[in-house]
């Protein structure tokens, strides 16, 4: 019903009030959001004008440009740019797959990494860094910042890491005890004189060579299935523990003895440069790499090796070495030590042969087609047939018994072209006599050949030292004479 008359205009005085007071309300409420907005608005641009230029944040302008380097919207970003609010969550959240490579970019500080606090992977390497600070990437669960010139690396805070590489470095010190998560440790050739992995029980791949360690213990490790601790100076080293092991590499230490009895899934064993007098493999039946060169072994069974591929045993003291259970076998390198016989018929499958300075008055490799390279000299040979050698594109045969050339049976139907005083220079065959004069070996050497003089009477027994790896490591040649 409608409101009489009478009514009305007392109605409308109340609506009218109340109108006045809500409108007084609402003025009210406008002018404090508005004070709430000047002040908001002054409190983020004091927060932006704290923030700084992309010059201050980033003082590195090869690591500023890189982090420019990540924004894709499209809008211009210099050093004079002021980090914006935004700019700072896309770099703490939305890098893309929250991974940052500005490796070898020459940055020699990474002040700012600090904003990316979302990224898990950093890839910082080759670069010329003194120093790191990932105390706020608290989420990072791989760290590669090898090849720098960091003293001191503390990952204290990113108990995420389940990879961290920092090889090449200047590192004296490294905690990682509080990196259990971690997986993969490389810390080779740093000035570490001690490494503490005992907490790190996850660990499968742990290298550390080249930190001159004195002790290394490994017992908590049990899920390691690479350790590389060579170039130390270990005394011992137990991995009794480490039954998982697929590779182990201790080479150039102080070991006189090793026990691999319990390694029984190794594949590689790299243990040479040591002082072994002795070394048992009969466990390792999935070996396929054995490099024991320059030990003291006077004997070495491989009968249990069948699968081995590379076998490396130079520079011992071997006086026999029954290869006829390797017949997988494709590198051999057994120089230097004291065999009268090589019996390789059962190694159809080598490419490589290094036999030199040893004992041999015969070798047979007519069996061996296969074979690309061979490697004889300082031996007591007469003669020699490579005629079924058809692969045959390197062969070095000098200082033995044979009186010429023509010694070799089959070098000329191989298209080989000879090296001596007689013929032209060319590096495919290598023969000389033992006997021919120093004058003229050095005045048929190769052009620019690395050159060492050995006393006369430790000729042979010296030689082998001396080319072994230039020859097999760096596939170089190394011209040696004998001092005058």
């Amino acid at each position: 019903m409608e409101p009489s008359s009478a009514v009305k205009p007392a109605r409308r005085g109340i609506w009218r009030k109340a109108g006045r007071k809500a409108a007084a309300f609402a003025l009210s409420v406008i002018m404090t959001l508005g004070a709430w907005g000047a002040q908001i608005t002054v409190t983020v641009a004091a927060a932006q004008a704290a923030s700084g230029t992309y010059a201050q944040a980033f003082p590195d302008a090869n690591f500023r440009a890189a982090v420019l380097a990540q924004f894709t919207d499209g809008a211009p970003r210099t050093g004079s740019s002021p980090l914006t609010g935004a700019d700072k969550v896309f770099l703490a959240n939305n890098i893309p797959n929250q991974s940052l490579d500005v490796s070898n970019k020459n940055i020699a500080d990474l002040t700012g990494i600090e904003y990316f606090t979302g990224l898990t992977t950093l890839w910082c390497q080759t670069n010329q860094l003194t120093s790191l600070d990932v105390s706020h990437n608290t989420a990072l669960t791989e760290l590669f910042c090898d090849n720098n010139k960091l003293t001191s690396l503390d990952v204290s805070h990113n108990t995420a890491l389940t990879r961290l590489l920092c090889d090449y470095n200047q590192l004296t010190s490294l905690d990682v005890s509080r990196n259990t998560a971690l997986v993969d440790l490389y810390c080779i050739s740093n000035q570490l004189k001690s490494l503490n992995a005992l907490h790190n029980i996850a660990l499968t791949r742990l290298s550390c060579d080249g930190i001159q360690l004195t002790s290394l213990d490994v017992s908590h490790n049990t899920a390691l299935t690479s350790l590389t601790c060579g170039l130390s100076r270990l005394t011992s080293l137990d991995v009794s523990h480490n039954t998982a092991l697929v590779s182990l590499q201790c080479n150039d230490n102080l070991l006189k003895a090793l026990d691999v009895s319990h390694n029984t899934a190794l594949e590689e064993l790299r243990c040479n440069n040591n002082q072994l007098a002795s070394l048992d493999l009969s466990h390792n039946t999935a070996l396929a790499t054995l490099a024991c060169y320059e030990n003291r072994l006077t004997s070495l069974d491989l009968s249990h090796n069948t699968a081995l591929t590379d076998l490396s045993c130079f520079n011992n003291q071997l006086t026999s070495l029954d290869l006829s259970h390797n017949t997988a076998l494709t590198y051999l390198v057994c120089g230097s030590n004291q065999l009268a016989s090589l019996d390789v018929t059962h190694n159809t499958a080598l490419t490589i042969l290094y036999c030199g300075y040893n004992k041999l008055t015969s070798l047979d490799v007519t069996h061996n087609a296969a074979l690309g390279a061979l490697y004889c000299y300082g031996n007591q040979l007469t003669s020699l047939d490579v005629s079924h050698n058809t692969a045959l594109v390197t062969l070095r045969c000098f200082y033995n018994k044979m009186p010429s050339p023509d010694s070799v049976n089959g070098w000329k139907k191989l298209g080989l072209t000879i090296n001596s005083p007689e013929g032209t220079s060319n590096e495919s065959f290598w023969f000389y006599t033992q006997d021919v004069a120093a004058a003229q070996i050095q005045s048929a050497a190769p052009p620019q050949p690395r050159t060492q003089a050995i006393p006369a009477a430790a000729f042979h027994a010296a030689a082998l030292a001396y080319t072994i790896k230039f020859l097999i490591d760096q596939g170089g040649f190394l011209w040696i004479h004998q001092q005058q």
